[in-house]
């Protein structure tokens, strides 16, 4: 076998390797467009060349270059995928392995030698190609984005935002191709991660305590992407035979079940403030992506609400330890009764929306004060649990963009039951916690607050809780 006859085919692949992996060293795009341009471009002179044969009456030759014009074309499909199917591909290979032979056991002319070589290099590169799974493919096409893995702080190479209030991001999505052929899967869906649109501010910036959690936190949300793709995978196992639009669709909707629990995660787990929480969701998601099953979508949300219905509902109310409230005085407006301090000041006549202010005398160590009011709602709407957690957040976010939950909890004093939530902010250089209590009976709802200066928070907390603890309502 002469070198001239592998002429042909080592230009094909000296020329398409050379600028796919040159393209890609350079990290200048065009790597990918070698890998289907070139063999189309192949595939259609060989189709060419074939009807001339043809019309020469040449019908062996014209019968090789069909075949390896198809052959080409066929590269250019795995790579492509939308109109690649694995059954047609399998019964034409078969069918180019026995022109194949019968080419070779025949005494050819020129151009029938440079067409046994052709063809053997073709169907060498097919069979090797058909091999490999199309996700697969799909992944090294795209090599600018990660697929699903552990990540670093080095995978987050966008300038961070500064205006956020968030100290890192994850540029998360679900890429597919749906694909119509009626190859099985009828589509090809993988989760991505996109380092260069995911940031994360300097970490020296960050308390080294917190620098875990939160690279734990946004692995939270590329293992979420992971986890709906397998959904989604699952999903589409049975679609086969259906219309693009009905595939469509079932994707689409997992895509959308997933942008929600991704919010639902990030409120879960406080961006990742919440170290509790967060352990929780990872251990589960872990657990899910490292076995064999499909991951399961109701578990993850029966996570979230049997864990808030633990926090709020189910496991024992914390009592609120007393003081000695002898001397207290007492105030009844309204539908309500609440005791505080002789040495308070108290305002009923305020333009806030409050029924009432309390206000301690200052601090004899710090010289700061605690503000305490009520905020009675006539019209409540929805009295669960989480929708209140939110729109408290949103309130006090209202008042400072940076304001962080770290705690909440049900607490009980007497026959009272108060749902509990804490929160720390930073304002004008100094540092606070507000306390929020809220009872909901009916269709009203009562949120008691409390600011506090950070410093002096522990040494009034007690007082403050049994401020609290005295509200009762009439019956």
């Amino acid at each position: 076998m002469k070198l001239k006859q592998f002429l042909h085919i080592g230009i094909f692949l000296f020329v398409t390797l050379g600028l796919h992996f040159g393209f890609m060293a350079m990290d200048k795009p065009g790597s990918i467009a070698a890998l289907v341009f070139i063999p189309f471009i192949y595939a259609c002179v060989h189709l060419i060349k074939s009807l001339v044969y043809l019309f020469k009456k040449q019908k062996r030759s014209s019968l090789n270059s069909l075949i390896i014009g198809l052959l080409f074309a066929l590269l250019v499909t795995k790579f492509f995928y939308y109109y690649y199917s694995l059954p047609l591909s399998i019964l034409f290979l078969i069918f180019s392995i026995w022109v194949t032979m019968l080419t070779w056991k025949k005494n050819s002319d020129n151009n029938s030698k440079k067409h046994k070589v052709t063809l053997l290099v073709l169907l060498v590169l097919n069979i090797g190609l058909i091999s490999i799974p199309d996700i697969t493919i799909g992944h090294y096409l795209n090599p600018r984005v990660l697929k699903w893995q552990s990540l670093t702080w080095n995978d987050f190479k966008k300038a961070p935002n500064d205006t956020s209030d968030h100290d890192a991001e994850t540029y998360e999505r679900i890429s597919y191709k749906i694909n119509r052929a009626y190859n099985y899967p009828p589509a090809i869906v993988f989760a991505e991660m996109d380092p260069q649109n995911s940031w994360v501010k300097i970490k020296e910036k960050i308390k080294s305590s917190d620098i875990d959690l939160l690279l734990e936190h946004e692995q939270g949300h590329f293992d979420l992407t992971e986890f709906y793709t397998r959904k989604i995978n699952d999903s589409i196992s049975t679609d086969w035979g259906k219309s693009e639009k009905e595939i469509e669709t079932t994707i689409q909707y997992w895509i959308k079940e997933k942008d929600s629990m991704q919010k639902i995660y990030d409120n879960f787990t406080n961006h990742g403030l919440n170290a509790i929480n967060q352990h929780l969701w990872t251990v589960y998601v872990q657990k899910a992506l490292h076995s064999n099953e499909v991951p399961d979508t109701k578990g993850l949300k029966h996570l979230v609400s049997t864990y808030q219905e633990d926090i709020f509902a189910n496991k024992p109310t914390e009592e609120i330890a007393s003081v000695d409230t002898a001397s207290w005085k007492t105030l009844s407006k309204y539908n309500f009764t609440i005791r505080y301090p002789a040495n308070w000041e108290l305002s009923t006549n305020v333009d806030s929306g409050s029924a009432f202010i309390l206000i301690s005398p200052r601090d004899s160590i710090s010289s700061s004060r605690v503000a305490i009011g009520l905020k009675i709602n006539d019209s409540v709407q929805d009295t669960n649990i989480d929708s209140y957690a939110n729109s408290m957040k949103a309130e006090i976010n209202a008042y400072n963009t940076k304001a962080q939950l770290i705690e909440k909890r049900r607490v009980r004093f007497g026959t009272n039951s108060f749902y509990y939530m804490l929160f720390s902010l930073e304002k004008n250089g100094n540092k606070y916690n507000v306390e929020l209590w809220f009872l909901v009976t009916g269709k009203k709802s009562y949120i008691l607050k409390s600011l506090t200066y950070t410093e002096s928070f522990d040494r009034y907390r007690k007082t403050i809780e049994s401020i609290m603890g005295s509200f009762t309502l009439s019956q």
